[in-house]
């Protein structure tokens, strides 16, 4: 017997088509409804009329979702969110070296943690990159417009920069503005995890109410003799924490 799950995406358009295509392409036992919102502030009401529709929701970001977690009283379906990850990272930093021809030596990044792009670049042997970051409050009004004045600044300051950005709008500005710019959007691997959790998290609160029970088992490889552990990090989040 198949159990169909309701699935609701809230977020950034161009993101919520990256996992409509990877949820698609990886299971029939998910119903999407999606909620576009560009402005982090009208999130909260979008959730709250979502998830009366859906079973679990799933947000497209780091900052939607923990502003609308402190808006809203815990909900009773799972909520999650895609992570900020190396992978992303490193996917967002091939195509700056490769489409932008960078040396990744000067980065202007805005509400990314730039410890996840600092490890990133040391992987590939880059351990005297500059890594300028933008002080500003993810709920703060104009955001992007401010997102985007810090980038422009730092540009202005050294043409050498190549901005990295996880919001939108802020790419969609700083692109009109011929300004080097890439957006960093979530690895499949990552997604999937979280696909998996929100499932999971799905079936055991329907098993409480007797409708069936779950059994899972959760796969962790290990690779032996590793001298650079870096080397697997694709291979490893392949494989870690899926539900078979």
């Amino acid at each position: 017997m198949r159990w169909i799950m309701k699935l609701g995406i809230i977020g950034a358009r161009s993101v919520i088509e990256i996992l409509v295509k990877v949820i698609t392409e990886e299971t029939n036992d998910i119903d999407i409804v999606t909620v576009e919102t560009e402005i982090i502030s009208e999130t909260p009401q979008k959730t709250r009329i979502l998830e009366k529709q859906v079973d679990a929701i799933l947000f497209t970001g780091v900052y939607n979702y923990y502003y609308t977690l402190k808006q809203l009283k815990k909900s009773k379906i799972p909520w999650s969110f895609l992570p900020h990850n190396r992978i992303s990272a490193m996917q967002a930093l091939l195509q700056a070296s490769i489409n932008l021809h960078s040396d990744l030596k000067h980065i202007s990044l805005d509400t990314y943690d730039p410890q996840i792009i600092r490890e990133a670049l040391q992987t590939v042997g880059i351990n005297d990159a500059e890594i300028y970051t933008a002080a500003i409050d993810s709920e703060a009004a104009n955001l992007n417009e401010r997102l985007f004045n810090a980038h422009s600044r730092r540009y202005q300051q050294n043409k050498e920069v190549i901005c990295l950005t996880s919001h939108e709008v802020c790419h969609e500005l700083l692109t009109k503005a011929g300004i080097p710019c890439l957006r960093i959007f979530p690895a499949k691997e990552i997604i999937k995890e979280q696909i998996y959790y929100l499932h999971l998290q799905h079936l055991d609160a329907s098993e409480k109410q007797g409708n069936y029970a779950v059994i899972a088992i959760h796969y962790n490889y290990i690779f032996d003799n590793e001298k650079d552990p870096a080397m697997r990090d694709w291979e490893k989040l392949r494989y870690q924490h899926e539900i078979r």
